[in-house]
């Protein structure tokens, strides 16, 4: 059976994988206390940050990881994308799912607005042909395009100075920076943000 596995509900997790997690406990704590104790020791004398010493735990917790990885790559893990939405793209998503970022994807997105009147054609000119939307989808600013970006667990959502950016203007990040605030308030008010699509 294919679960919808959420990281942080354990109620939600194979058995295989709470196994593992039990199991290994000992290991993922003993683990992260060794990296810490390391990371302060770099802190407080630079010099052993050009010759760090090893997490003795190393090999064993990336052993339990690839057996976490494997037990959790048939089933669904449930992620929560950030944005702001077109009625129209709230319908969609929910039909087929999320699309990687592409300029297929956005040029689509853009004449959609258009064509429904929540952006006007001399806008969507404006920031199809801007500097900063050709830089960000041609992965100027870091790699974005061919990839779909989101939070793997609800506590990301808790903390509103990592996701409120997305929720302020439409079109996502690669439309977003630097292309012109103006343009994207006047889908913002037309557009909004979304609780989690059923499944």
């Amino acid at each position: 059976m294919i679960l919808d596995v959420e990281l942080e509900d354990p109620s939600t997790w194979p058995g295989d994988f709470q196994t593992a997690i039990s199991a290994g406990r000992a290991l993922i704590l003993a683990y992260h206390q060794e990296r810490s104790r390391i990371d302060q020791v770099c802190q407080e004398d630079i010099l052993s940050r050009l010759n760090s010493s090893a997490n003795r735990y190393e090999d064993d917790y990336r052993s339990l990881l690839k057996r976490l990885d494997a037990s959790l790559c048939n089933h669904r893990i449930v992620g929560y994308h950030c944005t702001r939405l077109l009625p129209e793209e709230i319908v969609e998503i929910a039909d087929t799912g999320l699309r990687v970022l592409s300029p297929s994807l956005v040029e689509r997105r853009i004449a959609r607005a258009v064509a429904a009147g929540y952006l006007s054609q001399n806008n969507a000119d404006r920031l199809t042909s801007s500097e900063a939307m050709r830089r960000n989808l041609g992965d100027g600013s870091g790699k974005r395009t061919g990839m779909i970006w989101f939070c793997p667990n609800r506590s990301s959502l808790a903390d509103a100075s990592g996701v409120h950016r997305l929720f302020r203007s439409w079109g996502g990040r690669a439309a977003a920076r630097r292309s012109g605030h103006a343009l994207h308030r006047q889908v913002r008010s037309s557009s909004r943000t979304r609780a989690p699509i059923p499944r």
